[in-house]
């Protein structure tokens, strides 16, 4: 990241989003044009000891992505919990199901 960059920011909750510019980078916060600092790492504005007021993200088509993967995700964990897996499913399909997304649900091999 370096100044002149243009982030977009979102506020908590989604209001208001829109591009602002990095006016100044340091070894752990990097400056934004609307007065907010946020963590190099994470992106997240700095609100001290409250919570954060919002997130800088490297374009609105990233943000848009990260969206759009979020609400596909609480579709699938509530169609995910709404089906009766013990029933519908064997011990294997779920494991398998589980490890394509990177979780390890294997019990010791007790498939």
């Amino acid at each position: 990241m370096k100044v002149g960059d243009k982030l977009y920011f979102v506020y908590r909750g989604g209001s208001s989003p829109g591009y602002v510019e990095v006016v100044k980078v340091g070894r752990v916060w990097a400056y934004l044009s609307h007065g907010y600092r946020i963590d190099l790492k994470t992106l997240r504005a700095d609100a001290g000891e409250y919570s954060s007021p919002g997130t800088a993200w490297h374009s609105k088509e990233e943000y848009d992505k990260s969206v759009y993967a979020a609400t596909l995700w609480r579709m699938f964990r509530t169609i995910v919990n709404a089906v009766h897996a013990h029933n519908d499913f064997t011990a294997k399909q779920i494991i398998a199901a589980a490890h394509e997304l990177g979780i390890d649900l294997d019990p010791k091999g007790k498939q």
